[in-house]
């Protein structure tokens, strides 16, 4: 039972941080964009576990992001230049692990696009997979919640 309520508030921190965040959101568009780039491109069992590793790392540092702006904004509703400063560590911590990303993305995909075939995919799949990315992206910038920034 105690398991079953960890899971249940877990779930509502991801749902939260779905609604409130916009950069969370994109994350994830990016990750699902990535992940069916790497259907498309054929990457083996290894790579797509090593894309799925850093699409992972990515949102947690975002998750831990917004942990750290959310307790910092419990004790202080006004500016402060050492709250800033935390803001801007836990910010540069998402910066970075994106930038990793982009920097494995870039060795598993472009001798991909360069040198392999692309996978036949048949119009029903390439449909529904447009209407699934271009849902993600509109939802984008539309969050249930507004988050305020106190800098």
């Amino acid at each position: 039972m105690r398991t079953l309520r960890a899971l249940r508030h877990a779930g509502r921190g991801l749902i939260r941080t779905y609604r409130r965040e916009v950069h969370f959101r994109f994350q994830v568009w990016a990750g699902y964009t990535a992940l069916a780039a790497g259907y498309l491109l054929f990457l083996d069992g290894l790579e797509m576990a090593l894309l799925l590793l850093i699409i992972g790392l990515v949102w947690m540092a975002e998750l831990f992001n917004s942990a750290v702006e959310s307790i910092l904004d419990i004790f202080t509703r006004e500016w402060r230049e050492d709250v800033g400063q935390v803001k801007d560590l836990a910010a540069g911590a998402v910066l970075f692990t994106s930038l990793l990303a982009v920097v494995i993305g870039g060795l598993l995909f472009l001798p991909k696009i360069w040198w392999g075939p692309f996978r036949p995919v048949p119009w029903e799949e390439i449909v529904l997979g447009m209407i699934l990315w271009l849902g993600l992206a509109f939802l984008i910038p539309f969050g249930g919640d507004v988050k305020r920034s106190y800098r």
